[in-house]
């Protein structure tokens, strides 16, 4: 699951953007998010969505 802390953190320290967020999906899931220097696995499907998208899909909104 994603941890909404390092999320906010790595928005903080400008590692992620405050507006589109990269997400790991697994089983039709978000699981985790990437940062500006993190390159994905081949194994892992990967969405852009804005932020509000992704802590919609979250808590279920």
């Amino acid at each position: 699951m994603l941890d909404l802390n390092e999320l906010k953190t790595a928005m903080d320290n400008g590692q992620v953007d405050r507006e589109q967020v990269r997400v790991v999906i697994r089983d039709g899931q978000i699981v985790d998010f990437l940062t500006n220097s993190d390159s994905p696995r081949e194994d892992e499907e990967i969405r852009v969505m804005p932020l509000i998208e992704v802590l919609s899909d979250i808590f279920e909104i």
